[in-house]
């Protein structure tokens, strides 16, 4: 993939209420102020939009909201999960409400074995009907997904391409595959959108962008651009949102959307509330980048 064709998903968050309910206004409002920054496009209810911590249903709803504010060519519907039975379940639901493209982290607790793996993403690929991502993030998993597997999975399933969070760039890009020059690698290491895409991934899924839009929408537009100083530039200002968040905690990217007039809500993972050092850095942060706070 070439620089100049660099794309970005934001690895959206799913609003609540202040109680912790999801409420479909809010996550319409939310994918309305994420299409009015510039984003490609965005990657439904993944490990920022806490998948873990939703029932089927909200999940389900979720993409809804997605589809309906960004249209089903610019959403990447996440429909993993530790079974088979679940996450067929969820891509058949997110088919009906209109998704066309898929991704589905591998199945996790358990570990998975290649032969599984196979059959998970062929079941998957067949029930969507559309394109197909794999999602490998092994820190969160402990699942073992090398790229000459992701390459026989692809032969089996037809894998559009694969999104990889936690790694290294050089990890990242690993799983270009050397035949099919369309498979697309996106990084979910939000860091490395830039060097990544210079080694030929296609773009970032990126959950800082989930409150910082704007900051990755520079990186995607230098690196279309080429302009090297550019590039150099948005890098820094990428490093500072990476740095406020603290990698992704999930709890801080929500504070700061909250600080921007955004509403967000708690989280329902086990994290702790943002310290008031941890708001004051948000805070520095957005008023570093020039970002708004009412």
């Amino acid at each position: 993939m070439a620089a100049k064709d660099a794309q970005l998903y934001t690895a959206s968050t799913t609003p609540f209420t202040d109680t912790g309910d999801f409420d479909p206004g809010l996550a319409d409002e939310y994918h309305h102020w994420l299409a009015a920054s510039g984003v490609d496009g965005v990657f439904a209810v993944g490990t920022t939009g806490e998948f873990i911590a939703l029932e089927d249903g909200e999940r389900t709803a979720v993409i809804a909201s997605a589809v309906r504010v960004f249209g089903s060519d610019r959403v990447i519907a996440h429909t993993g999960a530790p079974s088979l039975r679940q996450a067929a379940r969820l891509t058949a639901a997110a088919r009906e409400v209109g998704a066309t493209r898929f991704a589905a982290m591998t199945p996790y607790f358990e570990v998975a074995h290649p032969d599984a793996l196979a059959d998970y993403y062929t079941e998957l690929d067949s029930i969507g009907g559309g394109q197909f991502y794999g999602y490998h993030f092994p820190s969160r998993t402990t699942v073992a997904l090398p790229p000459e597997q992701v390459r026989n999975i692809t032969v089996r399933a037809g894998l559009a391409g694969i999104k990889v969070s936690g790694l290294p760039a050089d990890e990242t890009l690993a799983y270009l595959d050397p035949v099919d020059p369309g498979f697309e690698v996106f990084t979910g290491n939000d860091a490395t959108f830039a060097e990544c895409v210079r080694g030929g991934a296609l773009g970032a899924v990126s959950g800082m962008s989930a409150a910082f839009p704007t900051v990755f929408v520079a990186m995607r537009d230098a690196l279309r651009s080429g302009d090297a100083d550019a590039v150099a530039r948005a890098q820094d200002d990428v490093q500072h949102v990476v740095t406020a968040c603290e990698g992704v905690n999930f709890a801080l990217v929500k504070k700061a959307l909250d600080l921007q007039g955004v509403p967000a809500g708690p989280v329902r993972v086990a994290l702790d509330e943002p310290s008031p050092e941890q708001v004051a850095v948000l805070e520095d942060t957005l008023d570093r980048l020039g970002i708004a706070r009412p």
